[in-house]
């Protein structure tokens, strides 16, 4: 896991080559779990709107070898942050397919703490890449001549068949229009809560689900 600080924030990127993780296969099931009706000219198919069988990922006994992978990258991600007395957990993942002209409109995801993308099937030279914002990017600046790590305001990253790339979940992100090809891109997408750890109490930081009780009965309006 490589970690670098962007726009003060950081940026972690691995390359998951373990034998273990079969992309090929991994391709196939997502491409046989499309709804017949996907045929968006301009937008990607995310399965996390709609339950076609390609929801939980993470729970998914077919992409196990995958998310003990991107499990262990994810807790190196987080030794660098040397967060106490916590625990983490995988909220949601789910598969995103992008065709010819189609693109992931500009987003941040509001449920989670830390979000994560692995592609498994794309191309640095045909596929369209990833640009991560500024958070808070204040008074315009004058263009510069130069364009370097201390004065952008924007970051691409371009994708490739095996790359995970993680990153604090209020940072918006999305991709331009796909340049035309028969390829398909198909990544994994997923988000991640951070609670305190069972047993320890702070004002500050989500509890455990292990002390939550759930409201069982109507709600009446």
């Amino acid at each position: 896991m490589r970690v670098n600080r962007s726009f003060g924030y950081l940026l972690g990127m691995d390359n998951l080559t373990n034998p273990s993780i079969d992309n090929d296969a991994l391709s196939e099931i997502i491409q046989e779990g499309l709804p017949p009706e996907f045929d968006d000219p301009n937008y990607s198919f995310t399965s996390d709107k709609t339950p076609f069988g390609l929801d939980d990922l993470h729970l998914d006994d077919r992409f196990q070898g995958l998310f003990q992978e991107i499990t262990a990258s994810i807790l190196q991600y987080f030794s660098n942050m040397a967060f106490q007395k916590a625990e983490y957990y995988i909220s949601k993942a789910w598969a995103t397919y992008t065709k010819q002209k189609q693109f992931i409109a500009t987003h941040k995801h509001v449920a989670s703490h830390y979000s994560f993308v692995y592609y498994v099937q794309a191309d640095e030279e045909i596929h369209s890449p990833i640009t991560f914002y500024e958070p808070a990017q204040g008074l315009r600046v004058p263009e510069s001549k130069i364009w370097n790590a201390d004065n952008y305001r924007s970051l691409k990253i371009k994708p490739k068949t095996g790359l995970f790339i993680m990153f604090p979940s209020h940072v918006e992100h999305g991709t331009e229009e796909m340049a035309e090809t028969d390829v398909a891109r198909i990544s994994i997408s997923g988000d991640i809560v951070i609670t305190a750890e069972g047993g320890h109490k702070t004002e500050y930081l989500l509890p455990s689900p292990s002390t939550w009780r759930k409201l069982n009965g109507p709600v009446t309006h």
